[in-house]
C-alpha cells in the first residue's frame, strides 16, 4: 500500500502525454491528408468561371481550404474510433488508472487533435497562395478579412473537426460495449427519420443539418457544438464505464 495520493488531474495528464508522444503515426498521417487537400484545392475544385469582352478572354479559379477540412475531418474520426478499441485501451493501462481517467485522457487527446488539425488546416491555404505567388503569373485576388472573421472561421473550422471527433469516438465506444446494438440502433434511427419524413413536411436530415451548420452567430454556434460534445462525451462514458479496469 502506496502512502503518496494519486491525483486525477496528474494521472489524466500523464496519459494525454504519453498519447502525444506515442502515437507520432497520427500526425504523419495529418501530414499525408493534407497534402492531398493541397493538391485537390490547387485544383480549382472551389469553383471556375470564364467569358469573354470583345477580344479579352478571361477566367477565374476559386480556391478554398474546404478540402484541407475535410480531410482534417476524416482524419480525426479515423483516429478518434481508434482510441476508443480494446487495443488502445490496454496501452492506456501503462498507468495506474481508472475507467474515469481514461476517458478523460482521451476527450483531452481528441480536442488536442481537433486543435492541431484546425490550425495546419488554416494554414495550409495560406501556404497554397504563398505558392501560386511564386510560381505563377496570374494575379491572385486574396478576400481580405477582418480579425474577426478569421478567428469565425478557425472557430467554425475546430468546432466541426472536434464536433466529428467526439461523435466518431462516441460510435467507437458503443462499438466496443456491443457491436448488434450498434448495427440495430443505427439502422432504428434511419428508419425511424424514414418514416417520420415520409408522414411529416418537417425533413428530419435538412433540419438536423440547419441547426449545426447554418448557424450564424458565432456565440451561438460555440454553445450548440459545446452541448452536443458534452452529449455525446457523456454517453461515451456510460458504454465506456462498464468495461474491464487493469490496474
Amino acid at each position: 500500500m502506496s502512502l503518496q495520493e494519486v491525483r486525477l488531474y496528474e494521472v489524466v495528464k500523464k496519459q494525454v502525454i504519453y498519447k502525444v508522444k506515442s502515437y507520432t503515426g497520427i500526425l504523419q498521417t495529418l501530414m499525408v491528408l493534407q497534402l492531398i487537400g493541397l493538391f485537390i484545392a490547387a485544383s480549382g475544385s472551389s469553383g471556375m468561371v470564364g467569358g469573354s469582352s470583345m477580344s479579352l478572354n478571361y477566367s477565374f479559379t476559386f480556391f478554398s481550404g474546404t478540402a484541407l477540412a475535410v480531410m482534417t475531418i476524416l482524419w480525426i474520426i479515423t483516429n478518434s474510433v481508434l482510441i476508443s478499441t480494446t487495443a488502445y485501451k490496454n496501452d492506456d493501462f501503462t498507468f495506474v488508472s481508472t475507467r474515469w481517467s481514461r476517458h478523460l485522457a482521451n476527450g483531452v487527446y481528441i480536442g488536442f487533435l481537433a486543435i492541431l488539425g484546425t490550425l495546419t488546416s488554416y494554414m495550409g491555404i495560406n501556404v497554397l497562395k504563398i505558392v501560386y505567388q511564386i510560381l505563377q503569373v496570374e494575379a491572385i485576388y486574396d478576400v481580405n478579412l477582418s480579425y474577426m472573421d478569421q478567428f469565425a472561421s478557425i472557430i467554425n473550422i475546430f468546432g466541426y473537426v472536434l464536433l466529428s471527433g467526439i461523435l466518431a469516438y462516441f460510435i467507437g465506444s458503443v462499438l466496443q460495449f456491443n457491436k448488434l446494438f450498434t448495427v440495430f440502433g443505427i439502422i432504428a434511427i434511419v428508419a425511424f427519420i424514414a418514416v417520420f419524413n415520409s408522414f411529416s413536411q418537417v425533413n428530419l436530415y435538412y433540419s438536423i443539418g440547419k441547426f449545426i451548420f447554418a448557424e450564424e452567430s458565432i456565440s451561438i454556434f460555440i454553445i450548440k457544438i459545446i452541448s452536443i460534445c458534452l452529449l455525446a462525451f457523456s454517453a461515451s462514458w456510460f458504454f465506456n464505464k462498464n468495461q474491464e479496469v487493469h490496474s
